[in-house]
Parts: C-alpha cells; structure tokens; sequence
C-alpha cells in the first residue's frame, strides 16, 4: 500500500522549505490558517505543511513509499490514534484516510511532493531499494472501452487547443472511476526553469455498470467527492464531458473555489 511519511529529501530546494518532522514517520493534512489561504508562501507555514502523526512536527516534503503489510482499515485507525493525541476531532478520519491513500496513489513509489494549499507537485523520484517497479499497480477496469475512448479523445482535444503547450487534462481510468486531473503551472526547482507543469483532480465521471449510467462527480478538497446535482447521470458520457467544459456552477476545472475540507482546526496555527 502506498502512503506517505515525512522526509527529509530535496529540503533546501526552496527558501520556505523546513523538516522537524521524523524521517519516515505518518503525515497527514491539516487545513491552512487564514493567513496562510492568503499567500501560503507566508511566514506561518501551515499551507505548504505536512504534519507528523507521531512527533507533532510538520515537514515541507513527504515521500510516498510502499508498506506491504498495511490495510486501509489499520491506516485509519492509526491516524485516529495520533490525531487525537495531538487535540484535534477525530470525526473525519475515515475521509482524511481516503483521501491521503488518494493523494499518495497519483504517484510512483519514491516520490518526494510538497504543498501549496490544496496543490500538490512532485520534485523528485527516488527508486525503491530492492529494486521494486515504482509504477501504480495496473487495476482492474469495468469502464467500456467505447466509453473510455471518447473521455480520451476529448482530453486529447484539449491539449491541441492549447498548440501543445501542455497537458492541461489527463485521464486516470482505476476500476469504475475515471478520474480528470488538470494540469497548471507551477514555480519550478530546476535552475533555468521558472515553472513547470503539475496537476489535480478537476472532476470524477464513475461507471454505474448495473444501470450503464456515468455518474458525475466533482470534489471539494483532494479527498471528498459528492454527486453534481445539476446533472448527476447519464447513460452518454459525452453529456457529462460537455457539462464539465461548461462549469456552470464554478465546481469543477480550474474555476473552482480551493478547500481542504479534511479536519477543522481546533488549535492556533
């Protein structure tokens, strides 16, 4: 299973960055302080954190590596036990569990990431020891094959409207989601390159295959998802896709409102 821990690697990229976290130790996510919604570049800190399941220290950077052995249901718990240690509501856990296993998915084992709010990139790859493939294990997928096409098609349409300056919506098909991620630009690491491109999830169409309706949906952070109440199914994906183009609603695509909505703060920042 994949999860992320704190790290000390690449620290020192960036001005801002700090690690008192311990190498290896559970991360999660808390919310920004206001301060910190405004230019998480601040003095404060907490919008580029990671905080410490055990030390109650936070890092800059975390490293998504492999635990053999754990389960989505011994990861909750947990993160229910340092989290109510360190003060904070625990009602939220299973949500904060999903999400975190959701984040740490979109990449190979051995990444380093670091956070801007609710943005995250990867600033480096560090392969696995034993020598283990960093890839996503390939899944099972339900989706129809005709159905996945025209998602695809559309994505790759979009890049041609941009005259190959990017990729601006990929395509991450697991089981019965396929999940949209929008690619923006971000401030780059590497000397003589002032931005490069990262992404995150715009929007989730889902295969009800015992209807074969599609299901829409969009989130509101990096670890909820909710129905889109305006058109929630369909049986023509096309549909769906042209709902998203059009956002009427500011709900998905870039146009969005940021938020975390992962636990509420019950402690100054």
């Amino acid at each position: 299973m994949k999860l992320l821990v704190a790290t000390a690697l690449t620290q020192g990229e960036r001005q801002n960055d700090y690690c008192f976290a311990v190498e290896g130790e559970l991360v999660f996510i808390l919310p920004p302080c206001a301060a910190d919604r405004k230019d998480p570049d601040g003095p404060c800190g907490c919008g580029r954190r990671f905080a410490g399941l055990v030390s109650q220290h936070a890092t800059t950077t975390a490293r998504v590596t492999d635990v053999p052995d754990a389960t989505a249901r011994n990861y909750t718990e947990a993160l229910r036990s340092g989290i109510k240690d360190q003060g904070y509501p625990t009602d939220g856990v299973t949500d904060l569990s999903n999400g975190l296993l959701e984040l740490a998915s979109y990449w190979p084992f051995g990444s380093v990431i670091e956070r801007r709010l609710d943005q995250f990139a990867r600033r480096a790859l560090f392969h696995p020891i034993n020598g283990a493939d960093p890839n996503i294990a390939p899944s099972v997928h339900t989706i129809p094959d005709a159905d996945l096409l025209v998602i695809r098609t559309r994505c790759a349409a979009k890049v041609r409207e941009t005259d190959g300056s990017g990729f601006p919506i990929d395509v991450l098909a697991r089981g019965r989601d396929v999940t949209l991620l929008e690619y923006r630009l971000w401030p780059s690491n590497r000397p003589g390159e002032e931005f490069t491109w990262t992404y995150r999830p715009a929007a989730r169409l889902r295969y009800l295959g015992s209807s074969g309706e599609w299901q829409l949906l969009w989130t509101s952070g990096m670890n909820q998802w909710h129905s889109y109440a305006t058109l929630p199914r369909s049986v023509q994906v096309a549909e769906l896709l042209d709902e998203i183009d059009a956002d009427p609603h500011m709900l998905l695509r870039a146009s969005r409102p940021s938020s975390i909505p992962f636990i509420e703060r019950r402690r100054p920042c």
